[in-house]
């Protein structure tokens, strides 16, 4: 019988270009209006030590920060990220699981540096709090696994999850 570890896996589904920005760029920092916990046992494979929480990056199906008059892409190529995919290449990843991402912290927006280039605007949730949930890996899927998301954290399928553990070496 397979492990929890192996079968059991959440995902986050964010908005293109976010999400290849996390899996194969610089951004480290995933701003949200509530906290992530940070387990210090579960979710690990046996090399693992410290604290993390793996989660599955999935980029949403809507293609709407795409779009030839939304600024985000050239914002990021501009400021962030230089490298970042053509526009064609990130709308095929959309709805779609492309890696996975270890959280290893959870800030309140006030407590990270203004520095931070990836860290939202003080005024980018309409005056909620905001949270910075801190990346501290990533592996990429060799090919990414097109499914559906959902709001908020979700569980990944078991047969998808066994999939993303075998392909990323985890």
């Amino acid at each position: 019988m397979p492990s929890p570890r192996l079968t059991s896996l959440k995902a986050l589904t964010v908005l293109e270009p976010y999400g290849t920005c996390i899996i194969h760029g610089t951004k480290r920092i995933e701003n949200r209006t509530y906290p992530l916990s940070i387990p210090t046992i579960s979710n690990y494979n046996d090399n693992d030590n410290g604290y993390g929480l793996w989660l599955a990056i999935h980029a949403a199906a809507s293609p709407r920060l795409l779009n030839p008059a939304e600024p985000t892409c050239q914002t990021i190529r501009l400021q962030y990220w230089s490298d970042l995919p053509p526009t064609v290449t990130l709308r095929e990843n959309c709805g779609k699981i492309l890696g996975v991402a270890k959280f290893v912290a959870c800030l309140k927006a006030e407590e990270v540096s203004d520095e931070e280039i990836w860290k939202a605007p003080e005024d980018a949730y309409g005056g909620k709090q905001q949270y910075c949930w801190i990346i501290g890996e990533v592996r990429a899927l060799n090919e990414p696994i097109k499914c559906p998301g959902q709001q908020r954290l979700w569980r990944v399928d078991e047969a998808v999850a066994q999939r993303i553990w075998h392909d990323v070496g985890l």
